[in-house]
């Protein structure tokens, strides 16, 4: 990955944990030393969430993306925020989760 492509990816995950932040007032942050199985941002309870970045962000992408998310969630929800190049940023979310409880 080069010096630009990682810069791009924390400058979005930045920006993932800031909105997070202002819709839920939780202490949401961009997780500075990851690991595998860490999702990007920390704070965010009960979610594993995953942040994208990329210029197409292709099917193939989103699926990738997708199972990766599923993968380190573990016993947590899985959460994917993603969005294309100068795109909307998108959600992806298991159906089976509703926000009315």
């Amino acid at each position: 990955m080069s010096a630009m492509q990682c810069n791009r990816g924390k400058a979005g995950e930045c920006k993932i944990a800031a909105l997070v932040r202002e819709m839920t007032a939780w202490d949401v942050l961009r997780r500075v030393r990851q690991h595998d199985g860490d999702s990007d941002p920390e704070g965010v309870p009960g979610w594993s969430v995953e942040a994208k970045r990329h210029r197409t962000a292709s099917r193939v992408d989103i699926a990738q993306w997708w199972r990766q998310t599923v993968d380190q969630a573990g016993e947590l929800l899985p959460g994917l925020l993603y969005r294309a190049y100068l795109g909307e940023r998108r959600a992806v979310w298991p159906l089976s989760f509703t926000l009315v409880q």
